[in-house]
């Protein structure tokens, strides 16, 4: 028969590593990897080893003598005979080019994505649900995860896990640590209310707790809300021998211990309405649960129909899930209008979604010129095709790796013009197919460690890796900001601050104090100043539910209003008050300077030298959705001549920090504006323009090449925006535009010409994604 094992289950690891004496807490698989040890240690060694399970519930025993029927039991749980042994449900962020070349599946055995296994167990529970909106599964019983995959359902009700957009976990669940924590809980219960006279020794509760986890004890209870309890025989150590006793459990005991030890708060916190919110737990039977989490659909485990889909998939044989293909790029050598020699890396599978075990079959092509013929020099046998998956280097082992090309006979004296195709599957390696045009030579390839002297070039900042280091920065900094305790030292402020405003708002004859405000706003400024790493104490957090509530007091959609009151007669209050909008960043959304953008434009702030400097800072820092942006971008011809205010300064962070680089800029001209920033370096000598605006100038122009990765039209060989991007580079080549938070040995001229020449590595980009 074929065996399901959900390998993203702690509880079912317990079980069964417990049932042959296995620590469980030994197999556990880290983030990111494939759970090896659990299924080689226990699935595989003990998976056809055949063990009895004693009868544990009491409940219906009977007064005469009957025969013992319990068959035995293998582990996994059974499903519909098929050509598969075994069914493995993995993790959803365990990527397809892992999977299919880590070795990890023997022959007949396959997997399915965790979110897909939900959604099929309990369709019936889902069904019901607005299709256009994406579910997410949050599984109690699993293990720690730090994103969560979103379901999305195509037009025949197919989920197709959205891999493109994860959600970030901000603070951890702990759900390993809670279902230890509730058994222990459950054990000591069991011997207070029992054994009275036992001296709760650690050995006693460590070895009920282990029994409890063995027989699943959650499994045990019934879902019916009229039962009160429920009789079971437990197994107790004591003094070295073990016992078995009948106890009566109180279901309500059990209910409390979990109440108490569930993580509610981080639950509640990762809640958007734009998802709909699926949680999955052996505790869902406990009405506290629902009445806690009223956001989430708390499905039951009496209604999971997994078995029954997978045997109506043996008929209609329909695919389980689909899951975007990997974007595969490959590099190739090539030339520039000027015939220099530059690195062009090709994508394939932007978007392709593959289903199950649906084979695709990608042809690389140069998008400027529609070609899929390539060449390889004479003389070059083996060549070497260096890839990348997802913007970043192809690992096996931990080791990058290319493609090696060999071809078969090649004297070397001719230039070989070839067809590279890719063809991918998810339960299958990559596999790289070159043929020769000509049919001459037979030619293979196959995967082998990248080498030192392989330089890996890049002529754009991928905006995944953009996208990928604003997440890690996020959660590098939630982790640091709930070991601050700076609400405990903002809030007493805060609300000194909002009393002060409410009084005005008020009564707004009444003449404010603009200098006891000052005060309170610069302690505030003091205290969210503290920096790490040169980022700033609330950058790149997203949210925090309790510093949400605190900044979303309507008193301070006054601010704005009394910036523009008070402007430009009261300094100290508009300084410090602009600053500390800025310093809030995203949560500046009730006293945002956007609501009175054309306000401040009228009153002509950005002429005014000491405050200008500030606004466009704060604007820069704010921007945190499409309009915003395009309302920073709208001042882009008045401003970035400037030397002498932060319009490019904060033109390039909003590219850095927050711009949507998949979002079609429909509003957004930036080749123009490449085109005007290029035109004005060229307009005088170098070494006339100030250090800040050369760095804020070579600072943008490098971000704005990242819509080459997306706009084919953007940077062509002929195009006006590259010919004056290299007479720039001539222009500026005795100049040395130094940023040490970008790079302590390369200039930001020299990184913008290699960019444009496709020669710049790794560590460039990283240097550059990291900018603050």
């Amino acid at each position: 028969m074929t065996r399901l094992f959900n390998l993203e289950s702690y509880i079912k690891l317990c079980q069964y590593a417990y049932q042959f004496d296995q620590n469980p807490d030994e197999l556990i698989h880290s983030q990111g990897n494939l759970p090896r040890r659990y299924k080689q240690e226990l699935i595989t060694e003990y998976g056809m080893t055949s063990y009895r399970v004693n009868p544990v519930i009491s409940n219906h025993r009977t007064q005469r003598l009957e025969i013992k029927t319990n068959e035995n039991n293998f582990l996994g749980e059974e499903l519909t005979q098929t050509g598969i042994q075994r069914l493995f449900i993995i993790r959803d962020t365990i990527d397809l080019l892992t999977l299919s070349t880590s070795q990890f599946l023997n022959y007949q055995e396959t997997y399915l994505y965790q979110s897909a296994y939900y959604y099929w167990n309990y369709y019936q529970q889902l069904k019901h649900l607005n299709p256009d909106k994406p579910l997410v599964f949050i599984d109690l019983d699993g293990f720690e995860s730090d994103r969560l995959i979103p379901i999305q359902r195509d037009q025949k009700g197919i989920p197709i896990l959205n891999t493109r957009e994860p959600l970030l976990i901000q603070t951890p669940f702990n759900t390993v640590e809670t279902y230890n924590q509730i058994c222990r809980d459950i054990s000591i219960k069991i011997l207070t209310n029992f054994f009275q006279n036992s001296n709760l020794e650690e050995s006693a509760i460590n070895h009920l707790q282990k029994y409890l986890q063995k027989i699943a004890i959650f499994e045990q209870i019934p879902s019916e809300s009229n039962t009160e309890s429920i009789s079971i025989i437990v197994e107790i150590m004591y003094s070295d021998q073990i016992y078995y006793k009948q106890v009566q459990l109180k279901l309500a005991d059990i209910e409390n211990i979990v109440n108490s030890r569930v993580n509610f708060s981080s639950l509640e916190k990762i809640v958007d309405p734009n998802y709909h919110w699926i949680l999955i737990s052996q505790y869902n039977r406990f009405p506290i649960i629902k009445q806690r989490l009223p956001q989430f659909l708390c499905v039951t485990s009496d209604h999971q129909i997994f078995p029954r889909v997978w045997e109506m998939k043996q008929n209609s044989n329909f695919p389980l899930f689909g899951i975007y293909l990997d974007t595969i790029e490959f590099a190739i050598g090539n030339r520039d209008k000027n015939d220099n020699p530059i690195t062009q890396w090709i994508k394939l599978s932007d978007q392709a979604i593959s289903y199950e075990g649906t084979q695709q079959t990608l042809t690389g092509i140069i998008p400027e010129t529609n070609q899929k013929v390539f060449r390889i020099p004479k003389n070059t046998n083996p060549a070497i095709l260096p890839i990348r998956v997802n913007g970043k280097d192809y690992l096996k082992n931990q080791v990058p790796q290319s493609y090696e090309i060999f071809i078969e006979n090649f004297p070397g004296t001719e230039d070989i013009e070839i067809e590279i195709k890719f063809i991918l599957k998810p339960d299958a390696p990559p596999k790289l197919e070159v043929s020769d045009i000509n049919g001459t030579y037979k030619i293979t390839s196959k995967l082998v460690d990248l080498k030192e002297k392989e330089v890996k070039s890049f002529g754009y900042i991928p905006y995944r890796q953009i996208d990928f280091t604003r997440k890690e920065k996020s959660l590098k900094q939630i982790q640091r900001f709930t070991k601050s305790h700076l609400i405990a030292r903002l809030k007493p402020v805060l609300e000194q601050i909002f009393t002060d405003l409410e009084m005005f708002a008020n009564n707004p004859s009444r003449p404010i104090n603009y200098n006891t405000i000052t005060q309170k706003m610069q302690q505030v400024n003091k205290a969210i100043t503290g920096k790490s790493q040169g980022i700033d104490c609330l950058q790149y957090i997203a949210e925090i539910q309790e510093l949400r509530q605190m900044f979303n007091n309507p008193s301070l959609k006054i601010i704005p209003a009394l910036i523009i009151q008070s402007y430009p007669i009261q300094n100290q209050f508009i300084d410090k008050s602009i600053k500390f909008i800025g310093k809030i960043y995203s949560f500046s959304e009730t006293c945002s300077l956007y609501e009175n953008f054309k306000d401040f434009l009228d009153i002509d702030i950005l002429s005014n030298n000491y405050f200008n400097y500030k606004y466009l800072q704060t604007l820069a820092r704010t921007a945190m959705n499409e309009s915003q942006q395009q309302q920073y971008f709208s001042l882009f011809d008045s401003n970035y001549l400037s030397p002498n205010n932060q319009y490019l300064w904060g033109y390039a962070r909003i590219l850095l920090w927050y711009y949507n680089f998949q979002s079609k800029a429909e509003n957004f001209n930036y080749k123009n504006h490449f085109v005007l920033i290029t035109n004005y370096l060229l307009s005088q000598p170098a070494n006339q323009f100030t250090d800040q605006y050369k760095q804020n100038a070579f600072l943008a122009l490098c971000y704005l090449l990242t819509f080459r990765e997306i706009d084919q039209d953007f940077f062509k060989a002929d195009s006006q925006e590259k010919q004056q991007a290299i007479q720039v580079i001539q222009h500026f080549k005795n100049e040395e535009v130094m940023l040490n938070q970008v790079s302590r040995k390369k200039s930001l001229n020299q990184l913008f010409a290699e960019l444009i020449e496709g020669k710049a590595s790794q560590s460039d980009i990283d240097g550059m994604i990291q900018a603050s």
